[in-house]
């Protein structure tokens, strides 16, 4: 890869690529201000063959991680259970959240592997961060295992700032899992913007970074194909591509709204291993325990979410806890939300050969209609997911926490 920065003025970008730059700005949210353009981007003819993408021009943030659903998404999660019923099941079967250790070991995870001589990269964004205090109190108090080497990497100056977004679980959850799992790896924390350009540039730097050798992409964040021009989708198809020949296991999240929010286009690459989500059945009125899972279904969550304006510097932040208790970083107003493990058919990525056998039985439904050539289908795999209830035990602003 040549990736090529240039700096140059709204004038001559614009005369450069055919296009118009302009400054937008959310009508109820001033301080979320980013950049686009209208018109294709155009680059001369004879520098096709040359100049594979262009990033930069598109500023407005294409990633997301545990939001909630819209207005649209809200009735077609009309059909989930009913909060109520699950939270009262919850208050009855009670149990601490699992830890990441005891996940492991009821997987099989093989015995006496610690991860040492691997090289883990977590993509992080500038909408998240993680405490150093918080890691070394979570690995010394909580899961007892010695503390990985853990490496921040600045992306264009993007730094590692906890506390500024209500995001921080995101990159601490990320770390401790991992850590907690794999204590003798070393993990590099990627923070970058949270758009098109950020993202392509952090994955570039991860497989082309020579002194940390990495041998695993971890990528927790979900972005709909349809917010990728075909350019963009292509570079992104590249990197995937040359992680793999290079041996680098790129793994992704599936996503967490269920079919409603689109195709993860990370997820639906055919280069990467796409990880769903699930949930652990238990015995009929028995504590939530390890010892007592009778069997695995699809994640499919209902829980309390708190809305908190009062501590965080964003106007409007989400934050979750298990039901009722307090927001560990301010209160706010309480409601249910839905999440589930995303999947679906990719329709930039064609059905790869090792998926050919894949079809719908008759009389199954289909989430839409079949592509045309049939894409791609994720998650390849699925392990255990859920927020709450009792989801995983992780360690938080000073507080353990599920997440």
């Amino acid at each position: 890869f040549l990736c090529q920065v240039i700096s140059r003025s709204v004038d001559e970008l614009n005369k450069a690529f055919d296009v118009d730059l302009c400054e937008y700005e959310h009508p109820d949210h001033p301080d979320r201000s980013f950049h686009t353009h209208e018109g294709d981007i155009s680059i001369p003819e004879e520098l096709h063959d040359i100049i594979t993408s262009v990033f930069g021009l598109h500023g407005q943030p294409v990633a997301k991680r545990k939001g909630l659903l819209n207005k649209k998404d809200k009735k077609a999660a009309a059909a989930a259970p009913k909060p109520e019923k699950k939270m009262e099941a919850a208050a009855k079967q009670d149990a601490p959240p699992h830890m990441p250790t005891e996940i492991a070991d009821h997987y099989n995870f093989p015995k006496g592997l610690t991860g040492k001589g691997q090289s883990i990269a977590i993509l992080a964004t500038n909408f998240t961060g993680f405490y150093q205090t918080d890691l070394e109190h979570y690995f010394k108090e909580v899961v007892k295992r010695p503390m990985p080497n853990v490496k921040v990497v600045e992306v264009d100056g993007v730094k590692n700032e906890p506390g500024k977004f209500c995001g921080d679980i995101e990159a601490t959850e990320d770390i401790e899992i991992l850590g907690a799992i794999a204590p003798g790896a070393d993990i590099s924390v990627y923070f970058t913007e949270l758009n098109q350009f950020g993202i392509i540039s952090a994955l570039h730097e991860m497989i082309e970074n020579k002194a940390n050798k990495h041998s695993i992409i971890s990528i927790s964040w979900f972005s709909k194909e349809s917010d990728w021009k075909y350019l963009m989708s292509s570079e992104l198809k590249r990197i995937f591509f040359t992680a793999a020949k290079l041996g680098i296991t790129v793994c992704v999240s599936s996503g967490d709204k269920g079919a409603y929010d689109g195709v993860n286009i990370f997820s639906a690459s055919p280069f990467v291993l796409s990880c769903g989500g699930t949930e652990f059945t238990y015995k009929k009125g028995e504590p939530k325990t390890m010892e007592n899972i009778d069997g695995e279904i699809a994640w499919n969550d209902v829980f309390t979410l708190i809305k908190s304006t009062e501590t965080c510097k964003t106007t409007e932040c989400t934050f979750w806890t298990k039901y009722g208790e307090d927001c560990p970083i301010g209160k706010g107003t309480r409601h249910e939300v839905h999440f589930a493990t995303g999947g679906g058919e990719s329709d930039f990525y064609k059905r790869p050969d090792y998926q050919s056998y894949i079809d719908f039985k008759p009389g199954e439904k289909a989430p839409k209609p079949p592509a045309d050539p049939p894409g791609r289908l994720y998650p390849d795999l699925s392990g255990y997911a859920p927020l709450v209830d009792p989801g995983v035990d992780i360690y938080l602003h000073k507080r353990r926490f599920a997440g």
